[in-house]
């Protein structure tokens, strides 16, 4: 398999993760991001301090955090 452009090989790549899983195409950088600090936040003390309804905001805020501190970069 040959490709032109890093473009056609990245939309190759993901057409390929999109088959294997379905959520893939759908998740973005900050939900990644979210996901990641929410894990942590529950695996220190089930979210600490935090009430439950507020993990999700807060795990956002972190992913916006580390999205800022990326495109600073």
């Amino acid at each position: 398999m040959s490709f032109t452009t890093f473009e056609q090989a990245d939309r190759e790549a993901k057409k390929r993760e999109a088959k294997r899983n379905p959520f893939a195409s759908e998740m973005s950088m900050r939900d990644y991001f979210a996901a990641k600090a929410l894990q942590g936040m529950l695996a220190e003390n089930g979210g600490g301090a935090l009430a439950n309804d507020k993990l999700a905001d807060y795990a956002y805020n972190i992913a916006d955090e580390m999205l800022r501190a990326r495109e600073a970069t």
